[in-house]
């Protein structure tokens, strides 16, 4: 039998998967998975919405507070 390898699964570089790179290479934050990216999103908000802003590059003013009555979401 051959060695060969017949067939693997194309890596693909979905927009998520450039945010979470972006954490980790920004030394912001690491996650195992996605699971653990979505709870410090939901227990994280301002700090989670700054990096999407800066993932993103947004052109403006960034003020603070990015989400208003975030307690209550």
């Amino acid at each position: 039998m051959s060695k060969e390898i017949l067939w693997k699964p194309v890596s693909v570089d979905t927009g998520l998967t450039k945010y979470i790179n972006f954490l980790k290479e920004s030394s912001l934050y690491k996650f195992s998975n996605y699971e653990n990216l979505h709870r410090w999103s939901v227990d994280n908000k301002d700090l989670f919405w700054r990096s999407v802003w800066d993932f993103t590059n947004i052109v403006g003013e960034y003020a603070d507070p990015v989400i208003k009555d975030a307690d209550i979401l």
